[in-house]
Order: C-alpha cells, then structure tokens, then sequence
C-alpha cells in the first residue's frame, strides 16, 4: 500500500510540472516559436484603454473641421438688411438746421442803404418818382427790396470789368416774373390803365462800389405787354454801404 501511494504522489508531481511546464513557455520557446498561441503579445488596449481611444481628426488638422460658412455658399442670403426698407420714415434726413438752428442763420453780408429817382416810359405816358432800396449782398447773391415795400428781388452776382469794383446782379426765376410785375404796376400807375400781359422782358442791374463806402446801382430794363406794348423802366440809386449786416427775407406781395 505505501508504494502504491507514493507512486501516485510521484505521477501527481510529474504531471503537476508537465502542466506548468506547458502554461509557461520557456522565454526561448517564443523567441523560436513565435507564432506559438502560448506566444500572443498582450493586448495594450487591455491594460491602458486610453491609449486605444479613436483619435479625433479635428485635432490633428482643426482648419478641416471649421463650420461651414453659409454665407460662403449663398453670399445673397446674408446680405445685411437696409432698416431703411424695414422703416423707410427713420432715414428720412434730418434737417440741420432743427438740430442747430444758429447754425443756419443767414451769414452777415454788406448792407445798402440806397436811395434815387426812377423814370416810367411807354406809349403816350412818362413820369418820374422816388425811390428807394435796401441791397444785401455778399460775394455771390443779393437781395433787393423796395423801401417800405414786400417785394424782395434775389439772384446772384457777377464782377464786370478789370477793376473789380462793379459788379452784376442776376435775377432768378421767380424774382425776373416778380420784377416784370413791379414794372406794369408802376407803368399802371403812371398811364391810369392796365398793360396786359408781359410778352418778353430784359433788365440789367449794375452795382458799382465806391472807395468812399459808398455804392450806386443803375437799373435799365424793357417790358413788353400785350396791351400797353414797350414800356421802359430806368432808375439811379446811390447810398452807403455797410458789412455785417442780416440779410432781410420775406414772402413777396406782388
């Protein structure tokens, strides 16, 4: 009995080393038999998952991962939109002068105080009679107003001549049909009947400045009316002139 349980014990030794024997390959084993299943590396994504986790491209190259302009793809779409067709009344512009008012006051021009004769003339009637005028200028506009009268002439101004101290004055629009109104009425006045209507007119209004401050203006000018035909109007005016002066406005009454 005692040899037969120690000639079990010494197969249970054997096959107990046959076993590790085979669990564990020699180091050489795997050097000679690599492809061996007992030589399998181990898995490093087992032992340090995260080194195994899938790399992301955005952080090796993050220009390629950029969003998509859309407004790459539809530039009309992302036009800015004008608050101007959303609300056209808040783009009205705004006036300067409400904003500062002292800003828009007329700058100071020079000042005739003028005063003289005028003469009268058509067909059958002449008359001569005083008059006097107030002249605001500057370097390029006028206005010109009878004295104690509503009508304000206006237009620009020209130099005449090499010396510089004359000057012509130019009637706009409005002022030309005021001014041929001012003629028929004086020329109503003088004849006692009504001239019709005008036809054509010419007038030329000369300013010259005197070294002494003073100025003389020289009006000459022609009508011509459906009724009274040609009527002459010819004035002389003269008197001192003054700078710093507000031009005068208002609405006329002819």
């Amino acid at each position: 009995m005692r040899l037969h349980s120690a000639l079990a014990f010494a197969a249970f030794v054997v096959h107990f080393s046959a076993s590790q024997a085979l669990a564990i390959p020699p180091e050489d084993f795997c050097e000679e038999t690599p492809t061996s299943p007992l030589c399998e590396p181990l898995d490093p994504c087992e032992e340090n998952p995260e080194l195994c986790e899938p790399i992301d491209p955005c952080e090796l190259d993050p220009a390629s991962c950029e969003p998509i302009d859309p407004c790459e793809l539809d530039p009309a779409s992302c036009e800015p939109v004008d608050p101007c067709e959303l609300d056209p009344g808040s783009c009205e512009p705004t006036d300067p002068c409400e904003i500062d008012p002292a800003s828009c006051e007329p700058e100071p021009a020079n000042h005739g105080s003028l005063s003289g004769t005028a003469r009268v003339r058509g067909s059958g009637f002449s008359q001569s009679l005083d008059l006097g005028a107030e002249l605001y200028f500057d370097d390029a506009t006028f206005s010109l107003m009878e004295t104690g009268g509503c009508t304000i002439f206006t237009g620009n101004l020209a130099p005449k001549g090499k010396k510089g101290n004359k000057l012509q004055l130019f009637l706009d629009d409005a002022s030309a049909d005021a001014y041929t109104a001012f003629v028929a009425q004086s020329a109503a006045a003088a004849s006692g009947r009504a001239t019709g209507s005008p036809l054509g007119e010419s007038a030329k209004l000369i300013l010259k400045l005197k070294q002494d401050g003073t100025a003389s203006l020289r009006i000459k000018s022609e009508v011509l009316f459906d009724t009274a035909g040609e009527v002459a109007f010819k004035a002389r005016l003269s008197g001192p002139v003054t700078t710093g002066a507000v031009p005068k406005t208002g609405a006329r009454c002819l």
